[in-house]
């Protein structure tokens, strides 16, 4: 595969060097498969004009980009190729010295008259990952290189897989490598080799009693340290597909690999959620590779051959696996590799409490076995539950078996080790017509499942094998508007035998009302018929048998779905199910009445397994919905029954419960735009003797035109729902490597990119009521489109963002929420407003701000921080004559901070700062000079202070023809502080170090 990369970055080499004077060649071979982590961050293109640059980008004839060159081949000249090559060198106190470097190359044309080539090269791979808060991604770094022929197609870099034949080889997935189609002859095919982004994962679960989120999605062992792979998810709740955004249904946060709903699903403890994903571990990395061959039979049919194979690596895996990891992993085969957490330590904080659990006593005058234990979660046999002291450590804490059910997240004193895993599936698939209507679909499959890489014990039982086939006729005509249609199918798996990914309809496992298992022989046989009448509806009745392991189930499923006239839309499934431990039934009823408009409507669920559990759930409302405006309005009631006693005959009520769900969208040709979704649920748990309360809202209006002047936009989200309890913990990882540090003076972490911790959020386990509301509101005036000549160059900006979050809340508490009000876990807001006067003939332009910043923080278990910040500034800005610019700008803050947690973090700072600066331009050099200077005063620990500082900035930039330039920046800063002071706190003078400050940056681009 490297030789094959290289390859083709020396063919782009070359087009490039066709395409530029001899002296100007550059050809460049770069190893892409070793990269792991990025080597700098950056925009992947560099010929975008700088918004501040002076430099006004001109064709330039001089330019090898617009010069004509003779060449010996006419389709060279239709071959675009630009890019650049950069090595930079950056020296730092902290982590000494660096080079960093990269390539990065577009190129898209035609090689001959058959053959296309595009593609993006670049020996960067950002991991900063998209925000999953809307329905699209944007791709933040794609590299690829694509060559077409009418014969193939071969494409390098970041590819997607998608093989969708027969009933198990369906596969999608995100690699970096290498993939080819081609056509030979009546065959046609593709072939893959490369490297894993992430690995697949499928995961089913109930939901909770008032939980939105968040739910978490792990690794196959468990493991939470994941990061999902962008895009990658897929979500079902209860059958229907989800569709991400915060408009929408759900959203995910890929880095913490979390997912959250949205109020347009209130979810609950019957809510059946499925969700796929792909995830990196950061344990080993796989290998993929595979292949198809296709060919039709005549014109009847068509058949293929399918191979694929995912493989973990064991060479440079980043476990970083020890001779004991290695050794134990080997005598284990396929079972589980666990070791002990627990190392005796002198010095340890746990106690083993008569060697039955481990308790956490960091007193060391207590006598006892002292450990040094370290927990996995696990949720299966797990004994313990995290916990979080006064002090902000992490501790885990031992809970008896008859209370573990009342907690998400349980934790074991075992160390896994992680096996390496191979997995190969091949397939044989295909289709036949008899008739034009009447076709037989077939696969038969192998796979291959190694669990364990490293041990050739178990190794007797990797090879299962699986088959299908199903015979229909879509289309059997039994009068003018009458079709029958009918379906005979049978697959059969053995215990051995394992997909890679799912082969079956997301509600399969619910629909027949078993739990998914593995290593289970699975047999399953149908027989549909179906029936359509044109302008009335269809039906379907299946008849089938599945056999799941020692358990066999007989099922009848009918479903019909039509309407006509004062019954526009009617649907009925019912669904029956038999087995050797009773029956299990469901019954759906749903129908809307009147044409036209409007429409009441009713929907009916009933669920019964046999001397186990039933309920009733029934819905009746009125939808509207006309030209721009759909509107919804729903209440219903549902009955839970359950068997409390196994010595009482029958079920009895459990709980009861009512709701109501309101919907309300459209939009006018005036411009407006409003939206609102509301949920309410009140339920009843007889059976555990709890009151729920559920309200969940998003409002969203807005009003926008081209020419109207005035844009204004709000949303806000409401949730009261049952949350988990959480807490911020910081984690030590290095010097220059953390996003904040620790300042003993103020006992507080302190933001900073050069900080040796890290932040991050635990969840403790404990749920309990709590209201959130979010809140965002955007208020625009452009003078310019109005007829006021005095106002046209003025515009005014307003923005308020809100997030409150607690047990109970007023509206005091959303404003300015007390100090010490434990029932406010959370209570933030700013508000900005600015003032822009741009004239349209006049190179200036002023812009005055406000900004009110207010921020009472609950999540540090020690106790609340509430920081308030008040700032004001004046920005001015001119071009003086071509080539320079003059900037103007100065800020008052007020700086507040208190806390309970401890007295040293409380301070005031105010004070003021001053900048200004000037830019200009000499031919190929570009100036940019500034002076600063700022006073604050203020009080911290019990004293008063005052400090001033006063700074020189230089920023110089050297372009070097039009493909390289060189850019410097130098910044000094002398600061004082009164009283013989030797610190300051973070808050003043920009957060400048006291007496001297030196920094300095140069970097070249070629």
């Amino acid at each position: 595969m490297k030789k094959i990369l290289t390859f083709f970055l020396l063919i782009t080499g070359f087009l490039q060097g066709q395409n530029e004077p001899r002296s100007d060649s550059l050809v460049v071979a770069k190893d892409l498969t070793q990269i792991i982590l990025p080597k700098v961050y950056g925009p992947l293109y560099l010929h975008f004009p700088k918004m501040d640059s002076l430099l006004i980008a001109e064709k330039d004839e001089e330019s090898i980009l617009f010069q004509s060159r003779p060449s010996n081949n006419s389709y060279n000249d239709q071959v675009l190729s630009t890019g650049s090559v950069y090595r930079s060198f950056s020296v730092s106190p902290l982590g000494g010295s660096e080079m960093t470097g990269g390539l990065r190359m577009q190129i898209q044309g035609q090689l001959s008259e058959s053959m296309q080539v595009s593609g993006v090269l670049s020996d960067e791979s950002s991991p900063i990952q998209p925000e999953g808060n809307t329905q699209s991604l944007e791709e933040i770094d794609q590299v690829y290189l694509q060559i077409s022929h009418p014969q193939f197609q071969m494409n390098a870099g970041d590819i997607e897989l998608n093989y969708q034949n027969g009933k198990y080889m369906n596969i999608s997935k995100r690699l970096i490598g290498l993939k080819n189609n081609f056509n030979i002859g009546k065959w046609s095919g593709s072939a893959v080799y490369a490297s894993s982004k992430g690995h697949y994962r499928q995961i089913e679960l109930k939901g909770s009693e008032g939980k939105q989120g968040p739910y978490f999605l792990d690794s196959k062992s468990g493991n939470r340290n994941i990061v999902v792979q962008a895009g990658t998810e897929r979500v079902w709740l209860n059958g229907q597909k989800l569709t991400r955004g915060e408009n929408h249904d759900y959203t995910v946060d890929y880095s913490t690999a979390e997912i959250h709903f949205t109020p347009n699903h209130l979810i609950h403890s019957d809510t059946d959620i499925l969700i796929e994903y792909q995830y990196s571990d950061f344990q080993y990395s796989q290998n993929v590779a595979g292949g198809t061959m296709e060919r039709n039979i005549g014109e009847k049919g068509a058949i293929s051959f399918s191979w694929l194979q995912e493989i973990d690596q064991t060479k440079g895996a980043a476990l970083n696996l020890s001779d004991d990891d290695i050794e134990l992993l080997n005598i284990s085969g396929d079972d589980i590799a666990l070791m002990t957490g627990a190392v005796s330590d002198s010095i340890g904080n746990y106690i083993y409490v008569g060697r039955e659990y481990y308790e956490y006593t960091p007193d060391k005058t207590i006598q006892g076995d002292r450990y040094t234990v370290t927990f996995t979660n696990d949720n299966e046999t797990g004994e313990y539950r995290r916990l979080i002291t006064s002090t902000g450590e992490i501790y885990y804490e031992f809970v008896q078996s008859i209370d573990r059910e009342q907690y998400d997240d349980l934790y074991s004193p075992m160390k896994q080790v992680i096996s390496p895993k191979g997995h190969q599936l091949f397939e044989i698939s295909g289709d036949y017509n008899f008739s034009e209507n009447t076709i037989l679909d077939f696969s038969t499959a192998v796979s291959g499942v190694d669990q364990n890489r490293l041990s050739s014990k178990n190794d007797n039982d990797n090879t299962g094998l699986a088959y299908s086939f199903a015979l229909s006729n879509n289309k059997i005509n039994i009068a003018e508007k009458v079709r029958m249609r009918y379906t005979l199918s049978s697959w059969q798996q053995d215990d051995r035998f394992e997909a890679m990914q799912r082969d079956r309809s997301a509600m399969f496992y619910q629909d027949w009302n078993v739990q998914p298992l593995l290593n289970v022989a699975e047999n399953n046989q149908a027989i549909s018929a179906g029936i359509d009448v044109e302008n009335l509806g269809n039906g379907t009745v299946t008849v089938s048998r599945y056999a799941y392991g020692d358990n066999a189930f007989n099922r009848i499923n009918s479903a019909f779905t039509g309407g006509r006239g004062y019954i526009p839309f009617v649907s009925a499934v019912l669904n029956d199910i038999s087995a050797n431990r009773g029956y299990f039934r469901q019954r759906t009823l749903m129908f809307d009445l009147l044409p036209g408009n409007l429409h009441p409507f009713y929907k009916y669920d009933h669920e019964e397994q046999e001397d186990h559990h039933r309920f009733d759930h029934q819905t009746v409302g009125i939808k509207y919905a006309k030209n721009r405006w759909e509107t919804a309005l729903g209440v219903g009631e549902r009955f839970d029954y359950a068997e409390s006693d196994t010595s009482t005959a029958g079920l009895e009520l459990s709980s009861e419960g009512v709701f109501g769900s309101l919907d309300i969208k459209g939009n006018t040709i005036n411009g407006w735009t409003q939206e609102i979704t509301v949920r309410r649920r009140i339920k009843n748990d007889i059976l555990n003797n709890n009151d729920y309360n559920f309200t969940l809202a998003r409002l969203r209006s807005s009003f926008r035109q081209p020419t109207h002047p005035v844009r204004w936009d709000m949303k806000a989200t409401i949730e009261e729902t049952f949350t988990e309890t959480r807490a911020l913990v910081y984690d030590s990882v290095g010097v220059g490597l953390g996003d904040f540090r620790y300042d003993a003076e103020f006992n507080e972490y302190i933001s900073d990119p050069n900080g040796e911790y890290i932040a991050y959020m635990i969840f403790t386990g404990d749920r309990h009521p709590t209201t959130k509301l979010d809140g965002l509101q955007l208020f625009e005036i452009d003078f310019s489109k109005t007829n006021n000549k005095s106002l046209k160059n003025f515009s005014l900006r307003s923005e308020l963002r809100s997030t409150i979050e607690g047990h109970v809340w007023s509206a005091n508490s959303f404003i300015n929420p007390d100090l010490g009000d434990t029932a406010i876990s959370r209570s933030k807001w700013s508000l900005r407003n600015e003032l822009v006067y741009k004239p349209l003939k006049m190179k200036k332009m002023i812009k005055v701000w406000h900004k009110k910043f207010r921020n009472l923080d609950g999540l540090d278990s020690r106790g609340q921080d509430l920081k308030q910040n008040d700032e004001a500034g004046v920005e001015y800005k001119k071009t003086v004559f071509d080539n320079f610019i003059v900037e103007y700008r100065w800020k008052y803050h007020n700086d507040k901070i208190e806390s309970t947690i401890s007295e040293l973090r409380e301070r005031s700072v105010s004070g003021h700062w001053i900048e200004g600066t000037a830019k200009f331009r000499v031919d190929q050099w570009q100036f940019d000079m500034g002076l600063k200077y700022g006073i604050d005063h203020g009080f911290m620990r019990e004293q008063e202070f005052a400090a001033d500082a006063v700074g020189l900035s230089v920023n110089v930039l050297k372009f070097i023809g039009t493909r390289g330039r060189i850019q410097s920046r130098f910044e000094w800063y002398n600061t004082e502080v009164s009283d013989r002071l030797d610190y300051l706190p973070p808050e003043a003078l920009n957060g400048l170090a006291l007496w001297h400050t030196l920094r300095s940056n140069i970097q070249g681009q070629w």
